[in-house]
């Protein structure tokens, strides 16, 4: 269920999960992905994001999965505060 206000966690254009907290989604939108089969993760931060915000979430990111590299790019996007691409 998403409650008004909530963010939201899609993966391959599915929502898997939702929440107040944009670390927590992100995390477990990410554990819904075989990381180990990833090298890159990139967050791609929209336009009302703080790059020290975007730096600080690819720092959980980076602590979660130490053996990704992680890149932050400023994506500028309007709607969606990060897009993040595992390849």
């Amino acid at each position: 269920n998403v409650t008004e206000g909530d963010l939201i966690g899609l993966v391959n254009e599915k929502l898997v999960t939702t929440g107040a907290d944009a670390t927590q989604v992100a995390r477990d939108a990410l554990g819904r992905l075989a990381m180990d089969r990833h090298e890159i993760v990139t967050v791609y931060y929209g336009a009302d994001v703080a790059e020290a915000t975007a730096q600080a979430l690819a720092e959980q990111i980076r602590a979660w999965y130490p053996n990704q590299e992680v890149e932050v790019v400023n994506g500028g996007q309007p709607f969606y505060d990060y897009v993040i691409s595992a390849e």
